[in-house]
């Protein structure tokens, strides 16, 4: 666990000093940061709450797709030349990248076979609101 930890935080910080060396801009890194959590975790944690059909292997293929989509924005953010159709730090490609995050959530949750009682437990440990 200690080396997990030790090789998960250099990955990070070099992933942090290149972004950081190529990319001038504040706010294109803040769009960045959010692009991430928007895609990758705003999604799935959402819809956890809102809809008990959902299940753990549909929102940790949103949390992936979320995770490349991002990583492709970021990587063409630093000057790789990847086919987009939208402009980096914009509207349409958060919206994007949202929607498809939540169209892969609902599609894995209907093909797959939920788990209503885990869904139950996880909203009532909320303390949000009651589910039965």
């Amino acid at each position: 666990m200690v080396w997990a930890g030790k090789i998960s935080s250099l990955i990070v910080t070099v992933f942090g000093l290149i972004i950081a060396l190529l990319v001038r801009d504040m706010l294109k890194v803040s769009w960045i940061g959010s692009d991430f959590l928007a895609t990758g975790a705003f999604v799935p944690v959402v819809m956890a709450f809102l809809w008990k059909k959902g299940n753990s292997r549909a929102a940790t293929c949103s949390i992936i797709f979320g995770m490349l989509f991002s990583t492709c924005n970021l990587f063409v953010t630093l000057g790789v030349n990847l086919p987009v159709s939208w402009e980096i730090a914009s509207v349409r490609q958060a919206l994007t990248g949202m929607m498809l995050s939540f169209l892969i959530y609902v599609l894995v949750s209907y093909f797959t076979r939920g788990d209503t009682v885990k869904a139950a437990a996880f909203i009532n440990k909320s303390g949000i609101v009651k589910c039965k």
